[in-house]
């Protein structure tokens, strides 16, 4: 990749290194924080707090669960993560708040 330098950029600005993205889903875009799930320290089997919130918001709707997540394993992710819990209990409430306006 070649890099062309403006010749007003500021000395840090014309020696800045690109940036690239590996991944088309950075931790950033998964978690919205830039770090992994507060919940589970590995014992999740690589899923992410935004794949647990599928699943709650589904629960919350009152529909199935997605199939590659049991009710169990989002159980144990609600104990071991604030943050789900937190998202949780926002859902149940937005949901009893919106429930007349439609």
């Amino acid at each position: 990749m070649k890099h062309s330098t403006a010749s007003a950029s500021p000395p840090r600005a014309a020696s800045a290194q690109a940036v690239t993205v590996s991944s088309s889903r950075t931790a950033a875009s998964r978690t919205g924080g830039g770090a992994r799930c507060s919940g589970g320290a590995g014992d999740d089997g690589g899923v992410h707090c935004p794949d647990f919130r599928t699943a709650i918001s589904a629960r919350v709707d009152g529909e199935e669960l997605p199939p590659d997540l049991s009710g169990t394993a989002l159980a144990a992710h609600l104990r071991g993560c604030a943050d789900c819990r937190r998202w949780e209990e926002r859902a149940y409430r937005l949901k009893k708040l919106t429930a007349g306006l439609f």
